[in-house]
């Protein structure tokens, strides 16, 4: 199905644009950070239409808000959480290319939702944006950003910050190698300055 071979694409661009107007910051916990990264506002999913020229290009907002509406149980304002983020997409494909000025109505949703992805690879290749998940779904899983960072911020002031559950500390080591002559050997003050001067160059 189109949509399990495409599913790291869809949630990398559900965590790049859920929330993006708050600041991690401003929540009291990760379970409230969490909470809210769950969820994508109608204003998030327009600023992501909008960053990849769909709505300035081929659909209007007021046909976007909808679909959104379409998508929502029993058409109410509710958060729109993962599951739903990805049948808005699945809907959104079939309206743009299958009603007018496009009218492919031959096309399966599968289909639509295909030429929905090219179109979002093309806009992000155009703006010099990395499409690799777009030509290798299965190439990598991207994690939440949010809140890495702000797990990194926090572990920088208190390395004893207890994790949420799901997340490791990862310790990376600098090596530094330092060269010197062994006491044992009978070598000359000369040499061993001489030495010591090589290994600097």
């Amino acid at each position: 199905m189109i949509t399990k071979k495409y599913s790291k694409l869809f949630k990398y661009l559900f965590n790049k644009y859920a929330n993006s107007g708050y600041s991690v910051q401003a929540f009291r916990d990760f379970e409230d950070l969490n909470k809210k990264l769950q969820t994508i506002t109608i204003a998030e999913i327009m600023k992501m239409l909008r960053d990849h020229h769909v709505t300035n290009r081929i659909i209007g907002k007021s046909k976007v808000s909808e679909i959104i509406r379409q998508v929502q149980p029993n058409n109410a304002p509710l958060p729109i959480t993962y599951g739903l983020f990805v049948e808005f997409f699945i809907q959104l494909g079939y309206v743009i290319y299958t009603g007018p000025p496009n009218n492919m109505s031959h096309l399966t949703p599968a289909e639509t939702l295909t030429k929905l992805i090219t179109f979002f690879e093309e806009s992000a290749r155009s703006r010099g944006q990395s499409t690799l998940l777009y030509e290798d779904p299965d190439a990598s899983s991207l994690g939440d950003k949010k809140v890495i960072d702000e797990l990194n911020r926090r572990i920088k002031a208190n390395p004893n910050y207890p994790l949420p559950e799901g997340y490791t500390k990862a310790v990376e080591k600098d090596f530094e190698y330092q060269y010197s002559i062994l006491e044992y050997l009978e070598i000359s003050e000369a040499k061993k300055v001489s030495t010591l001067i090589l290994d600097q160059l």
